[in-house]
């Protein structure tokens, strides 16, 4: 595999385990807005522990079952990515448990909201779901293409990329700031 080609696979692996980070971050929001009834939530999340949290609501006292049982799926989200890093095999983990939330989502949704109407936010919900999934099978894709690429091989080509961007970030500086061309007064 060429270092373009293996450039081009390593985007789409980071950009898929940003979307897995930003799954967990707004799941745990959700949570919370939740908690405390704030009446809103984020699209970009996953379902499951929200509806575990929905359907385990008991008051023990300070300890909430719900919330704990909650927190603790959502926390694999994060698990899997701050393992993906190191050993790739984890987007696949974590595309599988999205799929599987997504699978949640659409009985839940076929079976409980259909019968009260299909809204407009319902279809945002399983579009933002989609959008996920397709980023983690894009991830998947990218960890097998990257499968036979050594750890020497990924890391220059990221050392490569990172370079570039900063080379770019200069130029873009050097742009925009005006020239100062000759600091001496004009000539009559």
């Amino acid at each position: 595999m060429d270092a373009a080609m293996i450039k081009k696979q390593a985007v789409k692996f980071v950009q898929s385990r940003s979307a897995l980070l930003t799954v967990f971050a707004l799941t745990v929001l959700n949570l919370l807005l939740e908690v405390f009834e704030v009446g809103f939530y984020f699209l970009y999340s996953a379902f499951v522990p929200q509806i575990i949290y929905l359907l385990l609501i008991r008051d023990l006292g300070p300890f909430d079952l719900g919330l704990v049982l909650a927190l603790a799926v959502t926390s694999i989200y994060l698990v899997c990515w701050a393992l993906s890093k190191g050993r790739r095999v984890f987007i696949l983990v974590a595309m599988i448990l999205f799929a599987l939330d997504t699978a949640a989502r659409l009985v839940f949704f076929f079976l409980y909201v259909w019968d009260w109407g299909v809204d407009i936010w319902i279809m945002i919900e399983l579009a933002f779901s989609a959008m996920i999934l397709f980023s983690l099978i894009g991830g998947t894709i990218a960890w097998a293409k990257l499968r036979n690429v050594t750890s020497d091989e990924l890391h220059a080509v990221q050392e490569e990329v990172t370079q570039a961007e900063q080379t770019d970030a200069v130029r873009s500086v050097l742009k925009s700031t005006p020239d100062q061309g000759d600091n001496s007064p004009p000539k009559e």
